[in-house]
């Protein structure tokens, strides 16, 4: 997981979006920014979870020319 942008970085993505914001506002903004992270931190913590198998893949057999 990315760690969560630095205020330079948000500088650099407001500006190419045309945004002016101020040190404050980014700040603010990456204060918002954090619980979201935080769920994404929790969410790749958690296990995948397998499904049972039903019915066991093998390899199969060639059935007799009879």
């Amino acid at each position: 997981m990315p760690a969560q942008p630095t205020i330079e970085q948000l500088r650099e993505i407001a500006h190419v979006y045309g945004l002016h914001m101020s040190d404050a506002d980014l700040e603010s903004f990456r204060g918002l920014m954090s619980a979201s992270f935080e769920s994404y931190r929790r969410i790749d913590q958690l296990t995948e979870p397998a499904l049972s198998v039903r019915y066991a893949i093998t390899g199969g057999y060639c059935p007799k020319a009879e």
